[in-house]
């Protein structure tokens, strides 16, 4: 059992550092940059506890973009891309974590199959375990109800930090029958 001195001491340690996080925040938040660029205590505050170092504006170089279209009745939809829905609703919601789960999901089967695309051919794509689980996941879990046709484009939009402007480069674009492609082994 921890004696009621330590406790006290433990706790005004733990006191301390959240006075010095608290203090080193609004320094971080409300000074001009002009007083602070070469402070090395507070660039390195800013860089590793505060956004962390891969939120800083010249590291964000590319952002991963799923595009999806279905046709309905011999109708196209407008292009959806349902991670931007599904980070827009997680900032409504942000206790609702499993929208993020669902955009890293999606992220990571398209990149399975841009990877797979770039070594065989469309017909291999479609067979792929990749592409079904995404098909899956689509149809039963995007869209929920059935469609003729659906369209997936997904690239890379590349941000030029000196231009502030953004380029997309396309890694896929597929346009199928999902009521043509194999089911998932489980």
């Amino acid at each position: 059992m921890i004696s009621k001195s330590k406790q006290f001491r433990i706790g005004f340690i733990a006191l301390v550092i959240v006075a010095i996080h608290i203090f080193l925040s609004v320094i971080v938040f409300f000074a001009p940059e002009q007083i602070l660029p070469h402070n090395r205590v507070v660039n390195l505050y800013r860089q590793l506890v505060l956004l962390g170092p891969f939120f800083t504006e010249s590291r964000i170089k590319y952002s991963h973009r799923l595009a999806i279209q279905y046709k309905h009745d011999n109708v196209w939809s407008q292009p959806r891309e349902f991670g931007k829905e599904r980070f827009a609703a997680y900032i409504d919601q942000p206790w609702k974590v499993q929208h993020l789960a669902y955009i890293g999901y999606e992220k990571m089967l398209a990149a399975e199959i841009a990877q797979v695309t770039e070594k065989h051919t469309m017909e291999l794509v479609l067979k792929s375990s990749s592409f079904r689980e995404m098909n899956s996941f689509l149809t039963n879990e995007l869209i929920k109800f059935p469609v003729d046709s659906i369209r997936i484009l997904y690239g890379l939009d590349h941000y030029h930090l000196q231009q502030k402007s953004f380029s997309f480069d396309t890694l896929f674009m597929f346009t199928y029958n999902p009521n043509t492609v194999g089911k998932i082994k489980e």
